[in-house]
C-alpha cells in the first residue's frame, strides 16, 4: 500500500472530467431523488474502439526522453505539482532491492533464533546486513558500469554507420 501511495504522490493521474450533474451544490439525497436513471453515466468508460488509443495513453503525452546516459538518474527536475520528479526506474530498483535485501536477514535471524543465544542472533543478523549491503552495492556498481560500457559501445557502433 505504501508503494501505491508513493506512486500516486509522485505520478499523480490527471483528474477525471466531472459531469455537469455532479457539480451542482445539491445534497446527495436531493440529487438521487431527482435523477433519472437513463441520464446517469456509467462508472467505467467504454472500451476503446481500436487497440491503441492516444487519448488514454498517458506515456504518449510525455515528451520523448533525451538519449544521454545521465538522463536515467534525473531526480532534480520538478514536476508540475511542485514535487521533485523521481525516475520510475529508481522506484523499481528500490522496491526490488528492499524485497531482496530484507528477505535473507529475516530468514537468517529466524534460523539463528533457534539457537537460543541472543548475542548470536544479533551479531549474525548485523553481519548479514553488512555483507548484504556490500554485495548489493558492488552488484549495483558493476551493473551500472557494464550498462554504461554497453551504451558507449552501441553509441560508437551507430556513429560508425
Amino acid at each position: 500500500m505504501s508503494l501505491v501511495f508513493l506512486k500516486n504522490l509522485f505520478f499523480r493521474p490527471s483528474p477525471p472530467p466531472s459531469s455537469p450533474s455532479l457539480r451542482t451544490p445539491t445534497s446527495n439525497k436531493a440529487r438521487c431523488a431527482h435523477t433519472d436513471h437513463t441520464e446517469r453515466s456509467p462508472l467505467l468508460p467504454s472500451p476503446p474502439t481500436s487497440t491503441y488509443s492516444t487519448s488514454t495513453d498517458l506515456e504518449a503525452l510525455l515528451p520523448p526522453p533525451s538519449p544521454s546516459p545521465s538522463s536515467s538518474s534525473n531526480t532534480t527536475s520538478t514536476s508540475s505539482f511542485g514535487f521533485p520528479r523521481i525516475d520510475a526506474r529508481l522506484i523499481s530498483d528500490a522496491t526490488i532491492g528492499l524485497s531482496d535485501g530484507l528477505t535473507v536477514p529475516f530468514a537468517l535471524t529466524a534460523g539463528l533464533s533457534a539457537l537460543g543465544d541472543t548475542r548470536v542472533v544479533i551479531y549474525g543478523g548485523l553481519a548479514e546486513l553488512v555483507a548484504g549491503a556490500i554485495s548489493m552495492g558492488l552488484g549495483g556498481w558493476l551493473g551500472a558500469k557494464s550498462e554504461l560500457a554497453s551504451y558507449k559501445a552501441t553509441e560508437a557502433e551507430t556513429a560508425a554507420r
